[in-house]
């Protein structure tokens, strides 16, 4: 199945847009993106390739469509655009958008399109907002984040400077005696040892034994 970027190369290629730079200062397009592309629809036989000697004399690579890719740059759109079934980034959506309306859709289809995307991103901010982020977990009515670098766990495993302080666990509390420590304090039960990066009191104060 072709990708929406690759119909986009097809449809900039159909507006007359023949070389990759191009295709980058015309199409927005970086070389990353549009020379993957361009070999995909090449192996596909959907672009035709020449070499012409630019004003350079340096070899200047030029794409054309073949028939079956010039019908795929007018018409594979449609299927996605009319499905309901939206692309996931933002940057396939606008792209969506400007071939439809570039290839005749009803300004007033475009729009509808661009709403229900937006809609929908919208929900799926919110719903992204009222969960847990990755690497939290919940204890009573606090949340802990632990923490990948290590210089932030050195320096928040220790309250107040090092001077004392609780360490959570799975509601459990460990109290940490006003001395200098290593760089993170662990608390260590049965098998496990947890690092965190936030310290906080839990709601029940039971402590482990040291």
């Amino acid at each position: 199945m072709t990708s929406l970027l690759d119909i986009y190369v097809l449809a900039l290629l159909d507006r007359g847009i023949e070389t990759p730079y191009a295709l980058q200062r015309q199409g927005g397009l970086s070389l990353g993106a549009s020379t993957p592309s361009l070999r995909r629809l090449a192996e596909a036989r959907l672009v035709k390739r020449k070499a012409e000697v630019g004003m350079t004399n340096r070899p200047r690579h030029v794409y054309t469509l073949t028939a079956s890719g010039r019908e795929l740059a007018r018409n594979g759109w449609r299927e996605p655009f009319q499905s309901g079934r939206l692309p996931s980034d933002l940057e396939s959506i606008l792209r969506l958008s400007e071939i439809a309306a570039h290839y005749g859709a009803p300004p007033a289809e475009v729009a509808r399109f661009l709403r229900t995307a937006s809609d929908r991103r919208a929900t799926l901010a919110r719903r992204a907002a009222a969960e847990p982020q990755e690497g939290a977990y919940v204890s009573g009515n606090a949340i802990t984040m632990r923490s990948s670098s290590p210089e932030s766990r050195s320096r928040s495993s220790q309250p107040n400077g090092g001077g004392g302080g609780t360490v959570t666990s799975a509601g459990l509390t460990k109290k940490i005696p006003k001395h200098n420590r290593a760089p993170a304090e662990e608390v260590r039960r049965p098998g496990v040892a947890t690092r965190y990066s936030t310290i906080v009191r839990a709601p029940c104060n039971s402590r482990i034994p040291g």
